[in-house]
């Protein structure tokens, strides 16, 4: 793909290549990118358009679309695995308290 920049700025006056995003180019995606510089898919523990912002509390997961088991002591669980992170309530079992 053809790109020109500004020549003051360095923005980049047209889209930036496959799997980059900002201003400048300057950041990667991690798992691709669209036209309009929005991560298709974050990594699990990711969200975000640029996938720089951690699961919210209860959630875990590829792009953070699963919640915590119900049965995790105080509802808290790895954003990453969903493993329970202090263990689990009513006689369920660890890792995800199932």
């Amino acid at each position: 793909m053809s790109r020109t920049c500004d020549h003051v700025t360095g923005a980049c006056l047209n889209l930036c290549q496959d799997e980059r995003f900002g201003e400048k180019c300057q950041y990667a995606c991690p798992h691709g990118n669209s036209a309009t510089a929005v991560c298709i898919q974050c990594p699990a523990g990711k969200t975000g358009k640029q996938c720089d912002k951690d699961c919210g509390f209860g959630q875990y997961g590829v792009g953070c679309n699963k919640r915590c088991s119900a049965y995790c002591k105080k509802d808290s669980c790895h954003a990453v695995n969903g493993s329970c992170k202090s263990g689990c309530i009513h006689h369920r079992v660890m890792p995800l308290c199932r």
